[in-house]
């Protein structure tokens, strides 16, 4: 089908489009955002106007849908095919005479009602209607296939903890294949009853009906988006990387969303577990219990330990206090980095806080909950948003570990102010971005680092290498030479030196990675 027969889109235009590859109105169809902004520059029209032609393409694939109708059914906010599966036939049709009244010459002929039924039935049974998924503006990758549709599910989560009011739940979709469990290659539900999938494979439970079946799937949710999130960022440093095995192997971790009664929660490479138990506060059973596989912070951040253990797994046999630090600095960043990996979460963030990330919101605050529960603090178990100095923390490993965690958080915020630019960009896709730039860093930095006994230094002098932006470079130079982990010669760390964990998380505190330290120190 000809550009030009898409209402709006003139000869001159066609031209332009054809100079950037789009000769039909077909191929408007895959654009991302992304990519509709950068061509609409290109060609001199506002990203507006391209996307509106893109909707009307994508509304012009079903039969019977003329450019005309298409135009029509756009003008009264139908932007989609899936946007029309969800229309009613009735209300449809009188909002098109309605608008037809208003603009005499916009239609030839009114559609019938019977044509609008079939219209609403074809779009019901269409499974293509996603136009495509954001692709990041510094990916040059030459042969990136066009988006297939994806046999994966829907699923039902918490955005945070249930604490976390403003933001609850929502659902999600995981594009690889799960099975009743829920269970996949890489994971598998342990303890719980059978979340079985419906008839479209999507595990959408009610929480307040079946809360064992929805924390089931909660927990396995995060824990697939963080793999899937770092699976894409080692794949984005390095094109020939072919995914990951557990620390064990092949085996899929076991993650008990239940798994005993207690104030806990762990990653054992021993186990080839995810732990995550529930407790009343204080022990006091008036208390209602607290279920720490309910909290997104704590799902990711035990989950992180674990993906940190299968790409670097010589830090948890290392030593050095600041390896220790990386892996527990490396969890609370695993949760803020999948919070940014979802849409939704970043627009909850941004509403939270008004675009200022140094603002007291929800976004950098670890566990609420479970934080609140055991420790009686509601900001959390810990802040990211933090000006720690090497100098200004004891040599326990949780205090360390906070001043990484601190460096990279305030370098993710610099980035986020410095692309902001609201009159152009919806801040919340610029807050998504910023993030994944920052777990692609993260993650790629440490994995070039995956020798025992890794330090702070040697992390973020790598970072600072793979970051391809001067701008951003000289960022990340001056934000680990603040926190003193550049440029400033500390004490050397002793090996004879029995480090504390307590503070930090039970994954760096149980008897069996204080096994795998005594080891390493040659007792």
């Amino acid at each position: 089908m000809k550009l030009t027969e898409i209402i709006g889109l003139e000869e001159i235009h066609a031209k332009k489009l054809e100079k950037e590859g789009i000769t039909s109105v077909e191929d408007l169809l895959p654009l991302t955002s992304y990519q509709i902004k950068k061509i609409a520059k290109k060609i001199g029209v506002s990203a507006q106007k391209l996307d509106t032609w893109q909707e009307h393409a994508d509304l012009m694939r079903i039969k019977g849908i003329n450019p005309e109708y298409a135009n029509a059914l756009n003008l009264i906010g139908v932007d989609s095919v899936k946007e029309l599966a969800n229309r009613s036939p009735k209300s449809t049709l009188d909002r098109i005479k309605k608008l037809n009244k208003e603009q005499p010459d916009l239609l030839i002929k009114l559609p019938t009602l019977t044509q609008v039924k079939g219209w609403i039935t074809i779009a019901k049974s269409d499974d293509t209607s996603d136009n495509g998924t954001d692709v990041d503006p510094d990916d040059t990758t030459e042969d990136r296939k066009k988006k297939k549709t994806s046999s994966g599910s829907k699923v039902r989560v918490w955005k945070q903890d249930p604490t976390v009011l403003p933001i609850g739940m929502r659902s999600s979709f995981i594009y690889t294949s799960v099975q009743n469990g829920p269970k996949d290659d890489k994971i598998e539900i342990i303890g719980m009853p059978i979340a079985k999938s419906d008839k479209n494979n999507d595990f959408l439970f009610d929480f307040e009906k079946k809360p064992k079946i929805f924390d089931a799937v909660h927990t396995f949710t995060v824990v697939r988006q963080v793999i899937t999130m770092y699976e894409r960022a080692l794949l984005r440093q390095d094109n020939s990387y072919t995914g990951f095995n557990w620390q064990w192997g092949n085996e899929p971790i076991k993650t008990y969303p239940y798994a005993e009664y207690g104030a806990n929660a762990y990653y054992s490479r021993d186990e080839k577990a995810l732990k995550f138990f529930y407790f009343n506060p204080n022990d006091d059973n008036t208390k209602p219990l607290v279920y720490t596989c309910r909290s997104f912070d704590i799902v990711a951040h035990e989950t992180g330990h674990a993906f940190l253990d299968a790409v670097c797994p010589d830090y948890l046999v290392s030593w050095h206090p600041q390896t220790g630090g990386l892996h527990e600095a490396f969890g609370d960043l695993t949760s803020i980095f999948t919070m940014l990996a979802q849409m939704d979460m970043c627009e909850a963030i941004i509403a939270e806080s008004k675009a200022d990330l140094h603002s007291k919101t929800f976004f950098p605050i670890m566990g609420e909950q479970f934080g609140e529960a055991i420790f009686g603090k509601p900001s959390g178990l810990r802040n990211a948003d933090n000006d720690l100095k090497m100098s200004d923390v004891s040599d326990d490993v949780h205090d360390i570990s906070q001043v990484f965690t601190g460096a990279v958080y305030d370098i993710l915020a610099d980035m986020f102010e410095t692309h902001l630019d609201m009159q152009r960009y919806d801040p919340a896709e610029t807050l998504f971005r910023v993030g994944y730039r920052m777990a692609l860093l993260v993650i790629n930095a440490l994995f070039l680092n995956k020798h025992a006994n890794a330090t702070y230094e040697e992390v973020a002098q790598t970072m600072i290498e793979l970051e391809t932006v001067e701008e951003f470079k000289k960022s990340i130079l001056k934000e680990f030479t603040q926190r003193e982990i550049i440029g400033v010669k500390l004490t050397a760390p002793d090996i004879k030196k029995e480090y504390s964990y307590k503070g930090c998380c039970a994954t760096l505190q149980r008897d069996e990675f204080q096994g795998y330290i005594r080891k390493a120190r040659g007792k």
